[in-house]
């Protein structure tokens, strides 16, 4: 997805609940269909890859974001960016994700990076580290792969 020959890369990130009470709501009383239709949407608008995010407090956030993850599979080939601080969730939407994700919201804190690392590295996925600038992130990101993507060998 990312490479040399391709190094800018538009990523739709609508799949999040973080300001959206009627997609939270939805996904936490385990309602697919609005996370469906912002896939295909945003595969319709050009999007080359998905951000997928499950981040609800209080929530079985493992849980919640593979059954993200499998909606947006069910609906759209695209590749997906999987969205999460927690290691825990990572782990379980790398586990149930069907092709090569990108990972996001990694700090570059030594001790979460041996725990995540493993993962990517097993799961030979992209890792995309988080920026930590304070500034918002629009819906739509263009990502140029030489700053934001190692490729694990």
């Amino acid at each position: 997805m990312i490479s040399g020959d391709s190094p800018f890369v538009i990523i739709g990130e609508r799949i999040n609940p973080t300001g959206r009470k009627v997609l939270a709501a939805e996904m936490k009383d385990g309602v697919m269909d609005r996370v469906r239709s912002d896939a295909q949407a945003q595969a319709a608008a050009g999007a080359h890859m998905l951000d997928v995010n499950a981040g609800i407090p209080a929530i079985d956030e493992p849980a919640l974001l593979v059954a993200a993850i499998k909606a947006v599979m069910e609906v759209t080939d695209l590749p997906i960016c999987i969205d999460s601080s927690i290691i825990e969730a990572l782990e379980a939407g790398l586990s149930a994700y069907e092709g090569k994700a990108l990972v996001n919201s990694v700090t570059a804190e030594e001790d979460r990076l041996e725990r995540i690392l493993p993962l990517v590295k097993t799961a030979r996925h992209h890792h995309r580290p988080d920026r930590d600038d304070g500034r918002r992130r629009s819906d739509v990101r263009r990502h140029h792969a030489g700053d934001h993507a190692a490729h694990p060998r």
